[in-house]
């Protein structure tokens, strides 16, 4: 993979930090690419991207809280629909 065009980035980690940049296109407070990624909680992240290499939609699911969180059995669940960009192109 030439990295040269990622800044030495993976194409896994670039994708997380695609994904919390459309978050916060959404006005959403993005999760961090550590959480997004599961490298600080069990969780699990999805990009599925359009024929032009944009971000078609998205999702995640985690559990989020820490053990003595009283919402510590409790998943958190995102998933983002796809933009009308996505949708229709000209």
């Amino acid at each position: 993979m030439d990295h040269a065009n990622t800044g030495g980035l993976s194409d896994r980690q670039n994708a997380l930090t695609e994904m919390q940049a459309k978050l916060a296109d959404q006005d959403m407070a993005p999760l961090s690419t550590a959480v997004l990624g599961g490298q600080k909680c069990t969780a699990l992240s999805l990009l599925i991207r359009d024929a032009y290499g944009g971000i078609a939609t998205m999702g995640f699911v985690g559990m989020l809280q820490n053990r003595f969180s009283p919402l510590a059995d409790f998943g958190w669940i995102g998933v983002m629909p796809p933009t009308r960009r996505s949708v229709a192109r000209d």
